[in-house]
């Protein structure tokens, strides 16, 4: 515990991080969806990723959309090679309500695991998207080609399922959303992969 406590203290005094911290601060203090209460950012220095969190209130609440917004601006901010996670939004009944992030599930921390292999791992990777398919988490990837496979998003769905297995020992399994796979690999999958061939997406930080 000592150890964690140290590092995060020399962290916080780490020039980049705190010049990351101030412009993501920014960023996020344009931000001013319909319900949003607040919209924060923390570093994490066991992951080395800039953590943001949100809360919000409102009975007409668009979880879609925002979730699509918070997508973007994920997308946005790794962008400038800053590394980020963000977490999908907290509904509270009014703006002063505390959160507890105390023991997230298991299943955010698979999908958090698999989101930096998947970055870390393709360079051709534009952006991804988590939604739900068969009460399991399902991540789509988007991607520019780089092979002469006949059929590209068949072959990187395979590749990053098996990068996936390599990486966490089996610890996690991936399994393609669609096709036939073997109904023991779809019942023991933790989430799905659907990846799809995509253009690189482009941000004006200035708009």
């Amino acid at each position: 515990m000592k150890n964690i406590i140290r590092q995060i203290l020399k962290e916080e005094t780490n020039p980049e991080v705190k010049k990351n911290l101030k412009t993501i601060r920014f960023i996020l203090s344009q931000i001013s969806w319909e319900g949003l209460c607040d919209i924060w950012v923390e570093y994490n220095p066991i992951d080395r990723e800039y953590e943001i969190r949100s809360k919000y209130i409102g009975e007409d609440f668009n979880f879609d959309e925002v979730q699509n917004e918070l997508e973007y601006l994920d997308r946005t901010i790794r962008s400038m090679g800053v590394r980020t996670y963000i977490f999908a939004p907290f509904f509270v009944d009014s703006c002063e309500d505390e959160i507890k992030f105390i023991n997230e599930s298991k299943e955010v921390d698979k999908v958090k695991i698999v989101k930096n292999i998947i970055y870390d791992t393709f360079d051709n990777v534009t952006f991804l998207e988590i939604k739900t398919y068969e009460k399991k988490p399902l991540i789509k990837v988007y991607f520019e080609r780089e092979s002469n496979e006949a059929n590209e998003d068949s072959w990187m769905t395979h590749q990053i399922c098996d990068t996936i297995d390599k990486y966490t020992g089996g610890s996690i399994i991936a399994a393609p959303s669609w096709g036939f796979e073997s109904s023991e690999r779809k019942k023991k999958a933790d989430l799905y992969i659907d990846a799809s061939e995509g253009g690189v997406v482009e941000f004006n930080l200035d708009e």
